[in-house]
């Protein structure tokens, strides 16, 4: 048990024994710890120097004791404190702003600070518990042991390793509404809102009353809140089609455990020729849609699935995932029957559709950095016929992420981006000329690029990107663009964005220019 303690008491004896103005004299520099202590049969006395004044708080478990400072601190020969009082003290560790002590046995403690020392006075706990609660009290013990380590590995800065903990934790302690809620705070500190959001329900379900976790809660339940939005692109192809693009769509609309999203897409294209299905080259001026219907199931913390239904004039089809998230990685298995494709312009204008399989893993090497690749193989078919060409589709992307300062970030990815053509039909147009209908041709396109967002205020993000991408199959060229997202008010979110790029993974060759935006209403 620790409790707190008067700083005269504590301090008085402290000084009695030589101890407090030997490690306050040379803790001189700023955001350094000095520590000393004096072990004896029957207690322990700790004292930590702060070379500058520093609020401190403290929790407890039955033999581990944190400690947090206002800013960083450093602690030299922390580590050595446990070697000189192994009876008494496991071991000693700190990180950032965070020290964590883990004594050798159950301790009852007294703790006391005034901003330039920190005293600690641990005795050998006398207290037995009740008879037949012995299991209790150690269980509760491990538990509150366990949470302190995982609460500093976060703290740390080895979020990964504190996650794995919290959940291994969840499952031993699925009573712990403690545990449980720290989770989602984690989870949602690495931007996995829906997981997060999981967590905080089932702590509620163990203690319904917690002011902090329902609170928690209802700020994270707003970005599930249902929406609907406007979203318009104008893209040019150089020397070929040009296409408006207009999408208007809603997210985040439960149906009991289920959320329902939907998107419908007009696209007016203009363009001087165009391939039809039947060998023939003709202009093409037209608007064509596709209606998009998914209904997503979250199963539980690790595992989600969902389904989406496309609609065209030329027919449906079908796509369904399923996601496995683990504790560094996610895992998405997809499948598509028929689905409308629009990658190519013949694709819009013959009835273009894709079947597929396929998978994306994801992986998060460490908390700024991360690792995806995919792999598809896909089957393509226009006007009715399927399977008009085959294609093996790769991808890789590792990125990295870099705090230039509070406002500010700068992201770095280098990518890998190839589809590798198995087979493409030939055949026959009305002049007995021999064509091929799928213009999809091998690539594999290699690119670097940066990223900086700046939030300059609350609800305002600007970012610009630019790289170079080149096609080891045909030529390079750069990409750039800018964004910009404002939250003029809680019910309102606008995007604005423009982007170029002299390589891309279209049909045609020729260098896509994009300008456009959003427009979301939230409910």
């Amino acid at each position: 048990m620790i409790r707190r303690a008067s700083l005269a008491a504590t301090a008085a004896l402290a000084a009695a024994l030589g101890l407090l103005p030997a490690a306050a004299a040379p803790a001189a520099a700023a955001g350094r710890v000095l520590a000393t202590l004096e072990a004896g049969r029957d207690q322990i006395i700790i004292v930590l120097a702060l070379g500058e004044a520093s609020d401190v708080t403290w929790e407890a478990g039955e033999r581990e004791l944190l400690l947090r400072f206002d800013g960083a601190v450093e602690v030299p020969g922390l580590d050595q404190l446990g070697p000189r009082a192994p009876e008494w003290l496991e071991y000693a560790s700190a990180g950032f702003d965070t020290m964590l002590l883990r004594f050798a046995r159950p301790v009852e403690a007294e703790v006391a600070a005034d901003g330039r020392a920190v005293v600690i006075v641990a005795r050998a706990a006398t207290a037995a518990p009740p008879a037949g609660r012995d299991d209790e009290v150690r269980r509760a013990g491990a538990l509150r042991d366990a949470l302190l380590r995982a609460r500093l590995l976060v703290e740390e800065g080895r979020v990964l390793e504190g996650r794995r903990l919290l959940r291994q934790l969840a499952r031993d302690y699925p009573d712990s509404a403690e545990t449980l809620a720290y989770l989602g705070v984690v989870e949602q500190s690495l931007d996995r809102r829906r997981h997060a959001l999981w967590w905080f329900d089932q702590s509620l379900a163990v203690n319904a009353d917690d002011p902090g976790v329902r609170a928690a809660r209802r700020t994270l339940q707003d970005e599930f809140r249902p929406r609907a939005w406007v979203d318009v692109d104008r893209a040019q192809v150089q020397n070929a089609d040009e296409q408006i693009i207009a999408l208007t769509g809603f997210d985040n609309l439960p149906v009991g455990d289920v959320l329902l999203s939907g998107t419908l897409e007009t696209r007016s294209i203009d363009t001087p020729s165009v391939l039809r299905p039947d060998g023939t080259l003709a202009p093409y001026s037209a608007d064509r849609q596709r209606l998009r219907l998914t209904a997503a199931l979250p199963l539980d913390p690790e595992w989600e699935a969902s389904a989406t239904l496309h609609l065209t004039t030329d027919g449906a089809g079908l796509t369904g995932t399923l996601t496995r998230l683990g504790p560094v990685d996610e895992l998405t298995v997809l499948a598509s029957l028929q689905e409308p494709f629009w990658g190519f312009v013949e694709g819009i204008v013959g009835g273009g559709v894709r079947d597929s399989l396929g998978m994306q893993y994801r992986l998060d090497l460490a908390p700024d950095t991360d690792l995806l690749v995919g792999l598809a193989g896909n089957l393509y078919g226009t006007d009715g016929n399927a399977w008009s060409g085959g294609t093996l589709a790769a991808r890789a992307v590792l990125g990295h992420t870099v705090p230039l300062d509070p406002a500010t970030s700068l992201r770095l990815e280098y990518g890998i981006d190839g589809e590798y053509v198995g087979f493409r039909d030939t055949r026959d147009d009305p002049n007995g000329v021999a064509f091929q209908p799928i213009p999809v041709t091998t690539r594999e396109t290699h690119s670097a690029v940066a990223t900086v967002t700046h939030i300059p205020a609350a609800g305002l993000a600007l970012s610009g990107y630019v790289g170079y991408g080149h096609n080891r199959y045909g030529t390079g060229g750069l990409l750039y663009g800018l964004r910009l997202e404002a939250a003029p008010h809680d019910d309102l979110r606008i995007e604005l964005r423009a982007g170029h790029a002299e390589t891309t993974s279209r049909g045609t060759g020729g260098a896509l220019d994009t300008v456009g935006g959003r427009l979301t209403l939230l409910f």
